[in-house]
């Protein structure tokens, strides 16, 4: 598996909204079943939730739970070929200059198997 997470633009204003895009490439020729992602929340921006229930209405994912700064997803099963590739949006609430956290993916039942994201340095002003 491998696991990117890009931001339409990494230098905002307060109240400014970033769209998030996450790229899962399952690379073994089989499908993984129960494949979690773990995505960091960068601090001072809230998460619009909106999108992520349309992933959940389309059955892109099966469900996600937010866990204080981090967001995880969980996907029943991702196949081998082409990637999984969605967004999602945040809303810049304070300013701040650091980096949102690095995004993981891994396999439920052999979590030792596991790829995590470099972060992405953030700044709103």
């Amino acid at each position: 598996m491998s696991i990117e997470v890009e931001y339409d633009r990494t230098s905002l204003a307060v109240n400014d909204t970033v769209n998030a895009t996450v790229t899962l490439t399952n690379n073994t020729t089989g499908s993984l079943m129960m494949v979690l992602v773990d995505l960091g929340l960068p601090p001072g921006f809230d998460l619009m939730t909106e999108d992520l229930d349309d992933l959940v209405s389309s059955g892109v994912i099966r469900r996600y739970e937010r866990a204080g700064r981090q967001l995880i997803l969980y996907f029943d099963e991702i196949s081998a070929g082409p990637p999984v590739v969605f967004s999602y949006r945040l809303v810049a609430r304070n300013p701040m200059r650091g980096e949102a956290p690095p995004a993981t993916v891994y396999l439920y039942y052999t979590p030792t198997v596991r790829t995590t994201s470099e972060p992405v340095e953030l700044e709103v002003e």
